[in-house]
């Protein structure tokens, strides 16, 4: 029993550490009109059914969110920024099934209404019950990028981790070998 409990920490941070490492990159394209296009590149993410990843957009800078548009394996769903009362909007990418592929596109229209050009958004990933009801944010926050920039301590833990992990299995291989009475000291 001890055994398998000490496994369970592990595989938690694993998963965590896995669900840390991915990102979501982003190019804006102007549609002329006063109109852009963000379209989106994911990766490092595994979902399972009635997981998200919910997109937030700053009532202050966006508005008129149109064509969501996403791979198969997920649905879409859009709230209008400033609804209600200075609300953000949101662009969500619910997982119809485990594992969807990320495969694009992912895109959305909207009107940029901010200074400067579109940048960054926040996002959220959260498990939702089978009424689409947010029931637990996976990861509270994120945001998204312009640039693929590799997370060199998401790289470093899980090194430390599978070192740690070789480190355990190699002692017990040892003791096991050497009997009961364990390695001789010298």
């Amino acid at each position: 029993m001890r055994r398998r409990l000490f496994w369970l920490p592990l595989f938690a941070a694993l998963v965590t550490a896995s669900l840390h490492a991915g990102t979501i990159e982003f190019q804006v394209i102007d549609l002329g009109s006063g109109m852009d296009r963000y379209v989106y590149t994911i990766s490092g993410f595994i979902l399972t059914q009635h997981q998200e990843i919910d997109l937030q957009f700053d009532a202050s800078m966006y508005s008129n969110l149109t064509n969501p548009q996403a791979s198969a394996g997920f649905s879409t769903a859009i709230e209008q920024p400033g609804n209600p009362l200075g609300a953000p909007g949101h662009f969500s990418l619910v997982a119809t099934m485990d594992s969807p592929s990320f495969t694009g596109p992912f895109t959305i229209d909207f009107t940029f209404t901010g200074a400067g050009t579109p940048g960054s958004q926040p996002f959220a990933i959260n498990q939702l019950d089978a009424s689409d009801t947010n029931i637990l944010s996976v990861i509270s926050t994120g945001n998204t990028s312009p640039l693929s920039v590799p997370e060199p301590t998401t790289l470093s833990i899980g090194a430390a981790g599978l070192g740690w992990v070789s480190l355990r299995l190699a002692r017990s291989r040892v003791r096991r070998e050497a009997g009961p009475g364990g390695p001789a000291r010298t």
